[in-house]
């Protein structure tokens, strides 16, 4: 997927989560799908806790960051459609470890 595109998709669910719009908004309906919290803004202490570390197995982790949300987006394919809210609604995850698969793939 295009670096860029991944970009907008990123900025658009982060605009949607901060002004908390009533439109389709992925992170909540990630945290509710997934049973995790979004951080908005990591620290170099919080990840000195185990619960970020990279390498913790996907059904221990009970948090996700913008990291991790712009790798989800890179690893799906681009859509047809120039509508975001339209392409975020198909891509939700249903599970956790759904969301940590397509997240870590390419990383490995």
């Amino acid at each position: 997927m295009s670096n860029n595109f991944a970009e907008q998709c990123v900025r658009h669910m982060l605009a949607q989560y901060r002004n908390e719009s009533a439109d389709f908004d992925f992170i909540r309906e990630l945290e509710q799908a997934t049973d995790m919290v979004f951080l908005a803004n990591t620290t170099d202490t919080e990840s000195l806790c185990y619960a970020h570390n990279t390498n913790l197995r996907a059904e221990y982790k009970t948090t996700f960051t913008t990291v991790d949300l712009w790798n989800y987006i890179n690893n799906k394919p681009i859509p047809k459609s120039p509508d975001i809210n339209a392409h975020l609604k198909t891509i939700l995850p249903k599970t956790k470890q759904q969301f940590w698969k397509i997240t870590q793939q390419n990383q490995q």
